[in-house]
């Protein structure tokens, strides 16, 4: 049941659970909810500015800068946005993630393994994207955060639909 609620397995008629299939329209469909959620999160976590979370954040910066492995990479992305959502301070916004962080966490591996292989580069661009945004929090320049973190997703948007991630037929199974 938790699995089928996270949209990781799909039960038929009879009852049978389906590891569920991702294709390219529901990996647009996740970055148009991220485009939604993560820009006002980012607003909001900069016209909040708790202390203890900018310094967990500076933290996540922190390891990504040591980070070596794509998988290491790939949690400390995940576990930013995560606490960009803690950051704003809104309850309903971070379920709202929540809700979909399973199916996020997977295509941003599946994401991440293609883009390192065409570009080498996902711990720099990575860390690039991150300081900017958390520079812009930490300053609590909301507008900026906001628009920020709108740039990030629709960029994300555009280079998913550039990547080998899904293959040919744009599906693939979790």
């Amino acid at each position: 049941v938790v699995l089928e609620r996270e949209g990781l397995v799909t039960f038929d008629r009879r009852g049978t659970a389906r590891v569920r299939t991702f294709t390219l329209e529901d990996v647009r469909e996740l970055g148009q909810m991220r485009l939604v959620l993560e820009p006002m999160a980012a607003r909001l976590a900069a016209e909040r500015s708790d202390a203890a979370l900018m310094e967990e954040i500076g933290l996540n910066l922190a390891s990504l800068r040591r980070a070596r492995s794509l998988p290491e990479i790939t949690r400390l992305d995940f576990e930013y946005h995560r606490l960009i959502m803690a950051a704003a301070g809104n309850s309903r916004l971070s379920a709202s993630w929540e809700n979909l962080s399973s199916q996020l966490r997977i295509v941003m591996r599946l994401f991440h393994h293609a883009w390192e292989r065409r570009t080498l580069a996902v711990r720099e661009s990575t860390l690039k994207a991150h300081g900017a945004l958390f520079d812009a929090i930490r300053q609590g320049n909301g507008a900026e955060a906001e628009s920020i973190a709108r740039r990030q997703a629709e960029g994300w948007l555009v280079e998913l639909g550039q990547s080998d991630a899904f293959g040919p037929s744009g599906e693939v199974a979790v």
